[in-house]
């Protein structure tokens, strides 16, 4: 019932931080759509960092959560909207809580 209820409501300010907040602040610096979808992709993957499954497999847990980050970034670029990410990201997040119950 918490991921019903809760992830979505996470995800969803996750999101707007990244890709509302943070990706149109660099975004008047870099101009670039790859460079800047790395440079965000790497700051969302570093933030997730601390998270438990990185002490199970850091390196492709860690790729993981930047290449998710570069990914969401740079179809919030070609989209020009954030919403697709949100519900990726909410989706993401619900299928490995239920899957691997973490």
């Amino acid at each position: 019932m918490f991921v019903i209820f809760f992830v979505p409501i996470q995800t969803t300010s996750e999101e707007l931080f990244f890709r509302g907040f943070l990706l149109q602040w660099i975004g008047k610096l870099v101009k670039q759509p790859i460079l800047l979808s790395i440079i965000v992709g790497f700051i969302f993957g570093a933030l997730h960092f601390g998270n438990p499954e990185m002490s199970n497999s850091a390196l492709w847990a860690g790729l993981d959560y930047v290449f998710t980050g570069f990914m969401l970034s740079y179809i919030t670029i070609r989209t020009n909207s954030a919403e697709f990410t949100i519900g990726a990201h909410a989706a993401n997040n619900m299928f490995f809580l239920y899957l691997f119950d973490i």
